[in-house]
């Protein structure tokens, strides 16, 4: 009980230093906040309020108008059997997959208050529902960043394939028994055309208002932070992923290395998709106290394994390039090693998810 009365001491002292440090540099350099809250909002005016305000309006009129129940009839036979989760999950899965983040997210929850899917079955969900549209990867990397459409395709094909590993990983962490939550009721109330629509424009401006003030919020913080480090170095510009995967994309783009590396930074970031998205997911899903564990192992798996997929599909397909023996041989083998790394991590968590799985399984038969 000490410990666990430490750790959460150790938790909260951090996030109180770190929200007193992020407030000292305000102070201190109110002229770089301000440019950075600018940046970022104008981000969001010309690129996250125009392509994802339309998808969150679509997706709460295909839940309210009880979609969700024609389409788990149709995808139960995929989405229980692989990812272990109800086919209404596949609207989460589907509209992430095609919109962006954080739409995914939003989806998963909003068929969670509805009463279409468990507690358990939302958590796992989250964990590989929630990822990167296909407007961004192929139009702002592969065509506008890059210049070349394959990239993007094969980034985004990446994306995607990482998420359905993890998907079918996470399967493995579920529980013997998954029940809904006593307040959570499947229902259909009969609404007219006018009141769903309205319903739904109302909850979409707020969640547009909410992943807005995280977007300016993190980029100011990761500016803020960034002003100690050299702008030209590979690791600024990871960092800068780190914080919001837009920005960061754009940073590597720019750097001075082989673009082999570039594109496998841009799949990594892309994959993890930053804290910014993180803390968009974690407004959202913090009134339905939803337990985000599994979405942040999720979103560093696939980050890990987008990353490991575009490594050795470039490497070993010349899709893009064609490598002589000689120069595969004078690659990086620091660049290899990490590669295989992130596969045999990921291949860890897979094994472990399945032994606690096994265990939980025979205790409850004991």
């Amino acid at each position: 009980m000490n410990v666990l009365k430490k750790i959460v001491v150790l938790k909260k002292t951090a996030a109180y230093s770190g929200i007193i440090a992020l407030t000292v540099l305000i102070i201190l350099r109110p002229d770089h906040a301000m440019q950075a809250a600018e940046n970022a909002l104008l981000l969001c005016g010309e690129t996250i309020i125009p392509s994802l305000f339309p998808f969150f309006v679509c997706s709460g009129l295909l839940i309210y108008s009880g979609f969700a129940q024609t389409l788990a009839k149709i995808c139960s036979p995929i989405m229980k059997p692989v990812f272990g989760i109800s086919g209404s999950g596949s609207a989460a899965f589907v509209l992430g997959l095609i919109s962006g983040y954080p739409l995914g997210a939003s989806t998963a929850c909003s068929l969670y208050e509805s009463g279409y899917l468990t507690e358990g079955e939302t958590e796992r969900l989250l964990g590989f529902c929630n990822n990167s549209g296909p407007l961004f990867i192929l139009g702002a990397i592969g065509a506008s960043l890059f210049g070349n459409p394959k990239i993007g395709w094969l980034i985004y094909i990446s994306h995607i394939a990482a998420a359905f590993a993890v998907g079918i990983i996470l399967k493995f962490t579920k529980k013997e028994y998954e029940v809904i939550s006593p307040h959570m009721t499947i229902s259909n109330p009969k609404m007219s055309i006018g009141e769903i629509f309205s319903t739904v424009i109302s909850n979409s401006v707020g969640s547009m208002l909410n992943v807005c003030g995280v977007i300016v919020f993190a980029s100011t913080a990761a500016q803020l932070l960034l002003g100690f480090f050299p702008c030209d170095m590979w690791y600024t510009a990871f960092i800068t992923g780190l914080f919001e995967f837009a920005s960061g994309t754009g940073a590597v783009a720019e750097l001075g290395i082989d673009e082999f590396y570039k594109i496998i930074l841009s799949a990594f970031i892309v994959g993890f998709a930053g804290i910014s998205v993180h803390l968009q997911v974690m407004s959202i899903t913090s009134k339905y106290r939803l337990s985000l564990k599994k979405y942040i192992l999720g979103k560093l798996m696939q980050a890990g394994i987008s990353a490991a997929v575009v490594y050795f599909v470039i490497r070993y397909t010349n899709i893009l390039y064609k490598f002589t023996p000689a120069e595969k041989g004078s690659m990086s083998m620091g660049f290899f090693t990490a590669a295989g790394f992130v596969v045999f991590v990921s291949a860890v968590i897979a094994i472990v998810a399945v032994s606690v799985s096994k265990a939980r399984k025979t205790r409850a038969e004991l």
